[in-house]
Order: structure tokens, then sequence, then C-alpha cells
């Protein structure tokens, strides 16, 4: 089966900087253009830019706003599945093997 366009970004970015957080450039503001440029958060490429970091958000809600974020031991969490999590055992189930978190 063939592989789309952005499989392979995927595995350039994933190659040359260890994950997957690229974006096309012609969907960024001219002020997030600026703003990669000027505080060297990325390298850009004609029509691709590649971060330098990786893209964190909630493991849970995909909730991408980092200042809002908190280490727990199923990864990322934001402040609202952080408290959901501590707050309610429904969320964890130890039954299995693996320990898997489930909304």
């Amino acid at each position: 089966m063939a592989r789309d366009i952005t499989e392979k970004i995927d595995d350039i970015c994933r190659s040359e900087y260890g994950h997957t957080n690229w974006a096309f450039a012609d969907t960024l503001s001219d002020k997030e253009l600026k703003e990669i440029k000027d505080k060297k958060l990325g390298d850009k490429m004609p029509s691709i830019i590649f971060y330098y970091d990786e893209h964190k958000e909630c493991a849970w809600c995909g909730w991408d706003y980092e200042k809002d974020l908190k280490d727990h031991d199923q990864g990322l969490l934001c402040k609202k599945c952080f408290d959901k999590a501590q707050a309610d055992p429904r969320y964890y189930d130890n039954s299995k093997e693996k320990n898997e978190w489930r909304l």
C-alpha cells in the first residue's frame, strides 16, 4: 500500500529531529512564521516547518496549551484530565496486565 506524503515527512522529521512535530508553512500565519524565526523554534524549508522540540499535548483530550500540562505516570495530562484521574478511580483500570487509562 502506498504511503502518503505526510507519512514520508514524518519519517524525515523523526530521523532528523527525533519526533514528528512539523507543519506545512502555508497553514501558519505570518505572525507564527515570524515567531518561529525570531525565537529559533524550528527550521523552515520552502513549504515545511520542522520544529526543534516535540509537540506536547494531553494524552487524554489533546489539549496542547503547554503551561496547563502536568506530568503523570500515563503521560502528560491537562489540569482537567489530571484532576479527573486523581479524583475518580474509574478512569484507571488495574484489572489488566498493562494498566490502561480510559475516558
